[in-house]
C-alpha cells in the first residue's frame, strides 16, 4: 500500500536483474501509472494523466507503449518478474482480475507481497503527500484495506497474498530481501526519495496557497515552480507533524482495522509519538502554523527568490 516505502525500494530496484529475477523494465520505476493505463476503466482521470494535462488521445498513445513493454517483460525468460506499484492496490476488483488475466499465461502462478501500515502514521503521512501534490479541502485520508487486499485473496487466493507489517525490523531493505530473494541495499539517493515528511508549518504554508490557487490551471511550469517552493518550504522549517488519533479514528476505520489485522495477522496499534511533534487537530492548526510561518520566511535569505516573491503574492501576504 501507499506510505511504505516503496519509492526507496522502487529506486534501488531501477535495472535489477540477476539472471533469475528480474525487476520490469516498463519506463517508469514506478509501476502505477502503468498498470492504471493500461487496466483502469477510464485511465485519462488517472491522477497523473490529469496532472500533466494529458488529453485522451495522448492516453491511449502512452497506453500503447505500456502494453508493448509489458508483453515485451512478460516475454523475458526469468524465473521470476518483479513489479511494484502502490496504486495497483487502488485497481477496482474488475480492472484487477482483468490484470490477473493478462499476467497469467506467463507465470506458473501470481502473488502478492503488501506492506501495511498502521491508520495513524499511514494518515499523516498521506496527508503530507496530498498537500504536496495540492489539496485545498481538509480531509484526512483513510487505509482503505480492505479496498486494496480483499478483491486480491478473492481473485489469487490467501495462500498467494502475503502482508508484511511496516515498518520492519531491522530494516525496509532487509526484510525484502528476505521475502524476495532480491539482493538490495539502501543508499542515501534512495533514502532521501522515501523522505517525504513536511513540519506542520511547512505544511500549512502550502495548504493555503493550495487554497489559494486552486482555480488556476495546471501546467508543467506550475508543477516545477511548486516543487521549488516545496524543497525550500522543507529546508526552511524541517520536521514533522502527528495527527490526534480521534481525526483519524471512526467506527468505520476500527471495522476496517478489524479486517486487516483478521487478514494480515498482526496488530497495526497506535504508535506512540515522541515528545515535542506538533499534533494536528483540525483544519485551524494548519492555518495558524502558516501565520506562524509567515515571519520567519520573510527574514529568511529565500524571500527575494522569485519562488517565494510569487508565492507571497499568491497568498496575498
Amino acid at each position: 500500500m501507499h506510505k511504505t516505502g516503496t519509492t526507496a525500494l522502487q529506486a534501488a530496484l531501477k535495472n535489477y536483474d540477476d539472471g533469475r529475477i528480474r525487476y520490469a523494465q516498463l519506463g517508469p520505476v514506478n509501476h502505477s501509472e502503468v498498470f492504471a493505463t493500461l487496466f483502469m476503466r477510464h485511465p485519462a482521470t488517472y491522477v497523473l494523466h490529469r496532472l500533466n494535462n494529458r488529453s485522451h488521445r495522448e492516453v491511449q498513445h502512452i497506453r500503447q507503449t505500456y502494453d508493448a513493454a509489458l508483453t515485451r517483460e512478460l516475454e523475458t525468460d526469468r524465473d521470476v518478474l518483479m513489479f511494484s506499484g502502490e496504486d495497483i492496490s487502488t485497481l477496482w476488483r474488475s480492472p484487477f482480475h482483468q490484470m490477473v488475466e493478462r499476467l497469467s499465461p506467463f507465470a506458473d502462478k501470481v502473488t502478492v507481497l503488501g506492506y501495511v501500515r498502521d491508520p495513524f502514521t499511514y494518515a499523516t503521512s498521506a496527508l503530507s503527500q496530498a498537500i504536496r501534490q495540492g489539496l485545498s479541502e481538509f480531509r484526512v485520508p483513510k487505509p482503505e484495506y480492505r479496498r486494496r487486499f480483499e478483491k486480491m485473496i478473492h481473485c489469487l487466493g490467501e495462500a498467494c497474498v502475503e502482508f508484511a507489517h511496516y515498518p520492519p525490523q531491522p530494516s525496509l531493505f532487509d526484510d525484502f530481501s528476505v521475502r524476495t530473494g532480491v539482493q538490495i541495499q539502501a543508499s542515501p539517493e534512495n533514502q532521501f526519495a522515501a523522505n517525504s515528511s513536511l513540519s506542520d508549518t511547512a505544511a500549512g504554508i502550502l495548504y493555503v496557497w493550495n487554497q489559494k490557487t486552486a482555480h488556476h490551471s495546471l501546467s508543467t511550469e506550475r508543477l516545477k515552480r511548486r516543487r521549488r517552493v516545496t524543497d525550500t518550504l522543507t529546508q526552511l522549517f524541517p520536521g514533522r507533524f502527528g495527527l490526534d488519533s480521534d481525526l483519524v479514528g471512526d467506527d468505520d476505520l476500527y471495522e476496517d482495522l478489524r479486517w486487516i489485522e483478521q487478514a494480515s495477522g498482526f496488530n497495526l496499534t497506535l504508535p506512540k509519538l515522541d515528545d515535542g511533534i506538533p499534533i494536528i487537530r483540525c483544519e485551524q492548526d494548519l492555518l495558524q502554523a502558516a501565520h506562524s510561518g509567515k515571519k520567519v520566511l520573510a527574514d529568511s535569505k529565500y524571500a527575494e527568490t522569485n519562488a517565494i516573491k510569487r508565492l507571497y503574492e499568491d497568498l496575498g501576504w
